[in-house]
């Protein structure tokens, strides 16, 4: 009987030990999606937010903006996943 209960005594500290020791889980992360919408010369800053907030309407955090260097530009989405 007394070897059932240490037996017992034992597990229970470790369940308590396994439990202080778990590893928390990050919360609260929001994960970005991009695309690229099209790619020229020329990109204007309020037709390509335009046309991204026209393709994910149903998406939360959208913004368009043009990215690239000199001559070539691409519409940048980008929207919470």
């Amino acid at each position: 009987m007394a070897r059932l209960i240490s037996l017992s005594g034992f597990f229970f500290l470790l369940l308590i030990i396994s439990a202080t020791n778990a590893i928390p889980q990050p919360t609260g992360v929001i994960q970005r999606c991009m695309k690229y919408l099209w790619s020229n010369r020329d990109c204007r800053p309020s037709e390509c937010k335009k046309r991204c907030f026209d393709l994910h309407a149903n998406n939360t955090g959208v913004s368009g903006e043009c990215v690239g260097r000199v001559n070539h530009f691409s519409c940048q989405c980008n929207w919470d996943c």
